[in-house]
């Protein structure tokens, strides 16, 4: 994991972003839960957690991400 500043949700949920179109699902959804736990309203950490969640195989999760 590459270590960022403390409060850069942005630079979060690009990483995850980025591993995401890697396929690597797992790492990424951990990225966009770090930048919710700092600005929960963060609405494309929301979304993208949703996909990410969905691609793991997890659709009840990805829909309550995708609500929130």
């Amino acid at each position: 994991m590459i270590r960022l500043q403390s409060n850069n949700v942005p630079a979060r949920v690009n990483l995850g972003k980025l591993l995401a179109v890697q396929g690597k699902h797992a790492d990424a959804a951990g990225y966009y839960r770090e930048a919710l736990r700092l600005r929960p309203e963060n609405g494309v950490a929301h979304y993208n957690l949703g996909n990410a969640l969905n691609a793991l195989g997890d659709p009840d999760a990805a829909t309550k991400s995708f609500a929130e």
